[in-house]
């Protein structure tokens, strides 16, 4: 028996606590509707990402070729 207590009561308690976490989770979904935009936050996340690495790369491409420039 865990700490003191009987099986029985650990297991209700294990299971409603299980219960009420799903409850919990359902009552988000229901109300806040967090995946509706989804799709949209990774497309814009995407662009993003997407234009921060050709910066980067024009920045490095830049700098290579101002290399070569003061090397000649």
């Amino acid at each position: 028996m865990p700490y003191g207590i009987s099986w029985f009561r650990y297991i209700s308690f294990l299971t409603l606590s299980f219960i009420s976490t799903a409850c919990g989770s359902q009552v988000v979904h229901l109300i806040y509707r967090p995946l509706d935009d989804l799709d949209d936050l990774i497309e814009e996340a995407f662009q993003n990402r997407l234009s921060e690495l050709q910066n980067q790369n024009f920045s490095v491409i830049r700098l290579l070729t101002w290399d070569k420039e003061i090397n000649q």
